[in-house]
């Protein structure tokens, strides 16, 4: 059993969606006479393989290791040379899968499953989030946020609190930075995104983008905008419309009167509300309040009709 977790439709529609993992997991346990099959094979696939998708063949290796395949492993072995595609990547899994069966301690240490990273300090966050917006707009929209962060941290500091500028630093980020028709054509058109397919997908490839641009008639039969699939034509657009974000939010904006652009300008005047409020009224009483407050943005998800 791969215990990895693939958002379903309803996690889209209920962000606190709840997989009930260990409840699953023990019904599955209970009905397949299970024997500790029980592992995150995409992860390990990923780490040691390079690639999810090596998943399949890692828990055909299991299996045929716990003598639960009847076949030779010559036999798979020919199948998958056979099939002629990815053979020496689909051999290392399915021989990293037979270790797995065998010691799943030391195939668990080689995949390196390192604990997560330390949070890292205040002032490390502020200045890669301003590197963002510079990179998302210009120097003023940054030069805007850390002049923010400084004034809200200053405050903080005085009543010895290190977790609200933290807070604002991730929260005003959000609000500032978000996902419109500029930016999704600039991460497009990062020659990080080209080499990433480069890295993933060996060959000829096609690439198709699968985009519902607001302003495009047509809905989807749950009402949101409806998806398109845009060819490799799209990708020269995309760079083109990335080099007009100088116009995000002026006069001379095409997107700027859409309700989505209009919302999300509305929540940067409403937080930076939030944000004036607190410099004139923060105290060590209302500092939890204005920490639940200052936080809000963090619980939104998605874009557009998501987002709202």
């Amino acid at each position: 059993v791969n215990t990895h977790l693939a958002p379903v439709s309803d996690f889209v529609r209920q962000r606190d969606f709840d997989f009930r993992e260990a409840q699953l997991r023990t019904s599955v346990a209970a009905a397949v006479r299970s024997h500790g099959h029980f592992h995150d094979f995409s992860a390990l696939a990923k780490a040691l393989i390079g690639d999810e998708i090596g998943a399949n063949l890692m828990m055909l290796g299991h299996a045929w290791q716990d003598g639960l395949v009847p076949l030779a492993s010559e036999s798979i072995l020919e199948a998958i040379a056979l099939n002629g595609v990815a053979v020496e990547a689909n051999v290392a899994a399915f021989n990293w899968g037979r270790r797995l069966a065998h010691d799943p301690d030391g195939v668990a240490a080689l995949a390196g499953a390192a604990p997560l990273p330390a949070p890292g300090t205040l002032e490390a966050l502020i200045k890669a989030r301003s590197a963002h917006l510079r990179d998302y707009q210009d120097s003023r929209l940054a030069d805007h946020y850390r002049a923010a962060l400084a004034r809200i941290t200053r405050l903080a500091t005085d009543l010895g609190d290190g977790d609200l500028p933290r807070v604002v630093a991730e929260a005003f980020h959000r609000v500032l930075a978000y996902k419109d028709e500029y930016e999704v054509a600039r991460l497009y058109s990062l020659p990080a995104f080209r080499a990433a397919l480069e890295t993933e997908f060996a060959g000829d490839y096609r690439v198709s983008l699968n985009l519902a641009p607001p302003f495009l008639p047509g809905k989807a039969a749950d009402g949101r905008p409806r998806k398109r699939a845009f060819g490799p034509w799209i990708l020269p657009v995309l760079r083109v419309v990335a080099r007009l974000k100088v116009l995000r939010g002026t006069w001379a904006d095409p997107f700027r009167t859409s309700h989505d652009r209009k919302l999300e300008r509305a929540l940067i005047t409403l937080y930076e509300a939030d944000l004036a409020l607190a410099e004139r009224a923060l105290t060590a009483e209302n500092l939890p309040l204005f920490r639940e407050l200052l936080a809000l943005p963090l619980e939104i998800r998605g874009y557009g009709p998501v987002k709202e």
